[in-house]
C-alpha cells in the first residue's frame, strides 16, 4: 500500500512512474484504493522487498511512502503512523556487523526488516544501514547503549535517514499540527466565539413612579343643609 505525501497524482501518473523507475522487477498491478492510498500488487515477495529497499520514492514534489498490507489495514489507514524508515549506525565496530547484532540494535527503534547490500556484504564500514518499521507518533531514540567485550559500555548513535511529518491532531502523515486544517478550523472557531461573546452588565432596575391619585369634582358645589 502506498500513500503520496504532498500532491496526490492521478492513477495514470502513478502507473507511468512505476513503469519508468521500477524496471528491475516485474511490473506490479497499480490500483487506486481509497482516501489517497494506492495498492501495488507485486508478483512476488522478492519484488516487493526490492522496492522497499530503495524507497522512499519521490515523484515530483510528493514522496511515496510504502507499507506492506495487513488484514487490519482498512481500519488503521486513517490513523496510520507506522512506516518503513532507513536508520544508520555510524562508526559501528566491524565485529558487530552480524545479522543477529544488527537486528537486536534495530529492535530498539522498531521492527527490523532487512539491511541494505553494502551493510550485508560489508562494502562500506563507515555506517550500518537497516530498514526498520518505526512508529513516527512515538519519541524515537537517537542513541542506544551497547555492551562490548572490548570497549565495555558505550553509546551508539542512531541517525534517521528520513522520517515523514506526523500530525497528532488528525493522526495522519504529511504535515504537522501547525499546518493541520482541523487545528486551523478549531482556532478560527475559538476566535469567532470569543469575538461574539456577550458580557452581561449589572444594571439596577429603577422602581416605577406611580402618579398621585386624582378625585373628580362636579361642576356644582354641594353644601350640606
Amino acid at each position: 500500500m502506498g500513500n503520496f505525501l504532498g500532491a496526490k497524482p492521478k492513477l495514470k501518473q502513478v502507473d507511468e512512474f512505476v513503469q519508468k523507475y521500477w524496471k528491475n522487477i516485474d511490473r506490479p498491478i497499480v490500483q487506486y484504493y481509497k482516501k489517497g492510498w494506492y495498492s501495488f500488487r507485486f508478483l512476488s515477495a522478492h519484488d516487493m522487498n526490492e522496492i522497499l529497499k530503495v524507497g522512499p520514492w519521490n515523484m515530483g514534489s510528493s514522496t511515496l511512502v510504502l507499507k506492506q498490507w495487513t488484514p487490519t489495514f482498512s481500519k488503521e489507514m486513517d490513523s496510520i503512523s507506522i512506516v518503513p524508515a532507513w536508520i544508520l549506525f555510524p562508526d559501528l565496530d566491524p565485529f558487530m556487523w552480524s545479522e543477529n547484532v544488527l537486528s537486536k540494535m534495530a529492535s530498539v527503534v522498531g521492527k527490523p526488516l532487512f539491511a541494505d547490500l553494502p551493510t550485508t556484504f560489508k562494502f562500506k564500514l563507515s555506517f550500518a544501514r537497516v530498514l526498520v518499521e518505526v512508529d513516527v507518533a512515538d519519541d524515537l531514540p537517537t542513541t542506544l547503549q551497547l555492551t562490548s567485550p572490548y570497549h565495555g559500555i558505550t553509546q551508539q548513535r542512531i541517525i534517521y535517514e528520513w522520517l515523514p511529518h506526523y500530525c497528532y491532531c488528525c493522526r495522519k502523515l504529511g504535515h504537522t499540527n501547525e499546518h493541520c486544517k482541523f487545528t486551523k478550523i478549531n482556532k478560527k472557531f475559538a476566535e469567532t466565539v470569543q469575538a461574539k461573546k456577550v458580557v452581561q452588565e449589572y444594571r439596577p432596575v429603577q422602581p416605577a413612579v406611580t402618579p398621585p391619585a386624582t378625585v373628580a369634582q362636579d361642576s356644582e358645589c354641594h353644601v350640606p343643609g
